[in-house]
């Protein structure tokens, strides 16, 4: 028996109860009978009516609270009976929604859609699916999939909505996953490729393959798509990624392809891989053109052992500390130029302050520190370190140090050099300027350029010229300008003459004049020595410069005794520029540096002393044998 069966059956034997208890009659005549038969089924329609309305109240109850929305839209669109569940969707009450186009609550494009898919309703008896955004009242439109269905006991159309917000938004948010993959797949750096194992997973096919991939492979994508990978790059087993393609399909397991350098007829280059599989069973290769970094790393390796090997090999001391750490390193050099093993030394920033001469030790510490600081723009500084044997050596120390973004040293590297030997030669040097200083002569050195620029000259230059021996270094006075005009010529002609014999040591000068920075002429003897380099060319003049001023003018006063002179006829004295009469000896004696020793020629002999000369000459007979 079927449930409304049993139901019905249930209803009548009720109502047969309810008829005896009112009537009190029995069921003995016929007529009885039929009026009881009558009693019972009108109380049987009561009890059918009344459950009908519990059904009815039950169903309406179902059908406001329901979790889906419920509407009917006549063939307009106007909405002639809505649930509470579609109210709340529209943010209104239900009595607010009758009567009212179910348009006005959608979205503009949703209800162009709607409005064109509504006949469909009336049309297709099964009902189909529609996709709505709804906005009604809310601030956020909700997302609806609506089913609706042609009645067939009036002109409506009954439609069903479920919220289907929440699965929109997640079938939006994967879509936008999806165009931002695609996006940063096509616009990565890297290049990518997607492949598909064939043949057992012994070799593999592209499915996928992005910009960079083919910038960096040199290749369209369409030319690699749909073929094998040994097709495409036929030395990838040699290359190694094969073998780590096969590893990855068959464990799942990611692995990196070290650095390694692929070449085959059509490209070359070094590159940087990383393999994976995805879930779907895909393989992904993910690959950098490193070729530019990687010739960067081998030149800088390159340069790094060309440094080392020039370190090693130079007469300088490298070292490099870490101001943070104080940790240093420092070269071989830097050890036995003191007489240490490299051992021997701390490798910390005590292998150098330890060992500074007390003397020099603050005034070298601070001058590191000072240009740490940056109050000086160089790190030149010299100091004496103790060598292991006990004695000095005289170091020069040039560094160059690093500074982080905020200004704070992190790192100083240089070299040092020992000058010991240029320390002595300098005060060997200095005491024999002294003594240069102390003497008439100046000391020059000038270079073998046009003008003669002067690279050294002894301090007392400035005796014999009046300029400073700074002045002809910085080159403000050329020593070539100081030349009288008249000389220059003959000077320039001495120096290229005699420079052109390669075997001559020296340059003979003839006096020439120089003027003083007091515009004042004076005559010099030069002296010039030549010196050459391995190849014979000259390197620089060396030479001394003296004033001879004095004897020339000397000289000078001797030609003048040359010209006429009054001396008288018989005493052969001479009048001077006074008009005094002296003898002839004394005039000279004042004008010359002459002397005169007294003799008696051989006339005045005879006149004067005639025995003496007869005996003088009986002598020279007999001499000669005569």
């Amino acid at each position: 028996m079927s449930l409304d069966q049993k139901t019905i059956q249930e209803l009548r034997t009720e109502a047969k109860k309810i008829a005896q208890s009112q009537s009190g009659i029995q069921q003995s005549s016929s007529n009885n009978e039929l009026l009881h038969e009558l009693t019972v089924r009108n109380i049987e329609l009561e009890l059918q009516n009344q459950q009908l309305q519990e059904s009815l109240d039950t169903y309406k109850k179902l059908y406001q609270n329901a979790s889906v929305g419920c509407i009917s839209l006549d063939s307009q669109g106007i909405i002639r009976q809505a649930n509470e569940t579609f109210a709340r969707f529209c943010n209104i009450s239900p009595s607010d929604l009758h009567n009212q186009p179910l348009g006005d609550f959608l979205t503009e494009e949703s209800t162009s859609s709607f409005m064109k898919q509504l006949n469909g309703f009336s049309k297709n008896p099964e009902g189909k699916i529609l996709p709505l955004w709804l906005q009604g009242m809310r601030q956020k439109p909700v997302f609806l999939r609506m089913t609706g269905e042609k009645k067939t006991y009036a002109d409506l159309v009954a439609c069903t909505l479920v919220d289907a917000t929440a699965e929109k938004r997640t079938e939006q948010e994967l879509l936008t996953l999806k165009e931002r993959f695609i996006q940063l797949f096509e616009h990565m750096r890297a290049g990518v490729a997607v492949y598909r194992a064939v043949e057992d997973g012994t070799d593999f096919v592209f499915i996928d393959f992005n910009k960079a991939a083919e910038k960096i492979e040199n290749i369209d994508r369409y030319s690699v798509l749909g073929r094998k990978i040994t097709e495409v790059f036929p030395e990838v087993k040699a290359f190694g990624l094969l073998d780590v393609l096969q590893k990855v399909c068959k464990t799942g397991v990611p692995e990196e392809h070290p650095i390694t350098e692929y070449a085959d007829e059509r490209i070359r280059g070094w590159r940087d891989n990383y393999v994976y599989k995805l879930p779907t069973g895909e393989i992904v290769t993910i690959f950098t053109d490193v070729t530019e970094e990687k010739k960067t790393e081998m030149a800088l390796a390159e340069s790094e052992e060309r440094f080392q090997l020039a370190a090693e090999g130079t007469r300088d001391g490298l070292w490099d500390l870490n101001l943070e750490t104080y940790e240093a390193y420092m070269s071989e050099r830097y050890s036995t130029m003191l007489g240490y093993t490299p051992d021997e030394l701390p490798r910390s920033g005590a292998a150098w302050s330890d060992l500074l001469h007390p003397d020099d030790k603050d005034t070298a510490e601070q001058r590191l520190k000072a240009y740490l600081a940056k109050e000086i723009e160089n790190y030149d500084s010299t100091f004496r370190m103790r060598a292991k044997d006990g004695s000095y050596r005289w170091i020069n120390g040039r560094g160059q140090a690093i500074w982080d973004d905020s200004g704070k040293p992190i790192r100083i590297i240089g070299f040092n050099t020992d000058i010991t030997s240029l320390v002595e030669t300098r005060n060997e040097l200095a005491k024999a300027n002294e003594i240069i200083n102390r003497s008439p002569v100046s000391a020059f050195v000038w270079q073998n350029r046009p003008g003669w620029p002067v690279s050294f000259v002894s301090e007392n230059v400035e005796t014999l010229l009046g300029f400073t021996a700074q002045e002809f270094i910085s080159q403000t006075i050329a020593y070539r300008e100081l030349i009288h005009p008249e000389d220059l010529p003959r000077v320039e002609q001495e120096v290229s003459s005699q420079s052109i014999d390669p075997d001559a040591l020296h340059i003979d000068h003839e006096p020439y004049r120089l003027t003083t920075k007091n515009n004042e002429t004076i005559w010099v003897a030069d002296r010039t020595y030549i010196y050459r380099d391995a190849e014979g060319d000259i390197v620089h003049f060396e030479g001394i410069v003296y004033d001879i001023t004095e004897q020339i003018e000397a000289r000078e006063e001797i030609k003048v005794l040359r010209g006429i002179l009054p001396i008288c006829s018989f005493c052969k004295e001479i009048r001077d520029d006074q008009g005094a009469w002296k003898r002839l000896e004394e005039y000279i004696m004042e004008h010359s540096s002459a002397e005169f020793s007294h003799s008696i020629c051989e006339k005045c002999l005879a006149e004067k002393y005639p025995r003496q000369h007869e005996k003088l000459n009986n002598n020279s007979t007999d001499n000669t044998g005569n």
